[in-house]
């Protein structure tokens, strides 16, 4: 969750556009772009928005990821937002969800299918050993061994996954105020300025040579932002191996 304030983003969105008293592009409008741009954010970059949720699994090996309706639900019984990209099943939490159990581990539909061909099929068990995700069907996933029948039997697991960012909303006035904190981190900040300059201009594209070129430039350097992000997120991750300067 970010810190920094819609009206911020718009102020400094508005000295580019030469528009401070808001006459052509309105902060109404602008708040359409900023949420937008979040929502587009996650789709390119699915762990700018992240959640790590407890939820309780299904009969079988087949398993969904959430949805965002009550067939998802914490063991508090509060429904988990729409899941977009999963990202790692981590492990079990038992039947009741509150207690963290032994960790999950990845596994090659291939290589399961090789080593049991009749995994689907193999004695229920509630603790799950392995998860298998297909990236070809990104709302479901497979764990290894089948879970019984009947709620009561079947384990709750912690997923993390990108979700849906909430919208911004405005801040009820009188007057409507636009001092709501973005729902993205920070960092973002400057990325999300392109994306709304990008859409502002595009709005006037029809019209202007000059629009349509500065909306296709802001939109660059939006997809840009977030691609040097990544390769930054990349390079200095705790999962990449350093080399070690005493052998240097």
């Amino acid at each position: 969750m970010g810190t920094i304030y819609a009206s911020v983003l718009f102020a400094e969105v508005d000295g580019v556009l030469l528009d401070t008293a808001k006459v052509r592009w309105p902060d109404a409008e602008k708040l359409l772009y900023l949420n937008a741009g979040q929502r587009q954010t996650v789709i390119f970059k699915p762990d700018a928005y992240t959640l790590s949720e407890v939820y309780r699994l299904v009969a079988g090996t087949k398993q969904g990821v959430p949805d965002g309706t009550n067939a998802f639900q914490t063991p508090a019984a509060a429904t988990i937002k729409e899941c977009i990209q999963l990202i790692r099943i981590v492990r079990n939490m038992g039947l009741t969800g509150l207690v963290a159990g032994s960790a999950i581990t990845p596994i090659g539909m291939e290589m399961m299918d090789a080593y049991d061909p009749d995994w689907h099929s193999a004695t229920a068990a509630a603790v799950v050993k392995n998860y298998i995700y297909n990236d070809d069907d990104p709302r479901h996933f497979y764990v290894t061994p089948p879970q019984p029948t009947g709620a009561a039997a079947q384990n709750f697991v912690e997923a993390v996954f990108s979700a849906v960012p909430a919208d911004v909303v405005a801040v009820v006035g009188p007057p409507i105020t636009y001092a709501a904190a973005i729902t993205l981190s920070d960092v973002y900040k400057d990325i999300l300025i392109n994306y709304i300059l990008f859409r502002c201009y595009a709005k006037d594209a029809a019209l202007s040579p000059y629009n349509a070129q500065r909306a296709t430039e802001f939109w660059n350097l939006y997809v840009l932002g977030l691609e040097r992000k990544d390769l930054v997120r990349q390079q200095y991750s705790p999962n990449v191996k350093k080399p070690n300067p005493s052998t240097e």
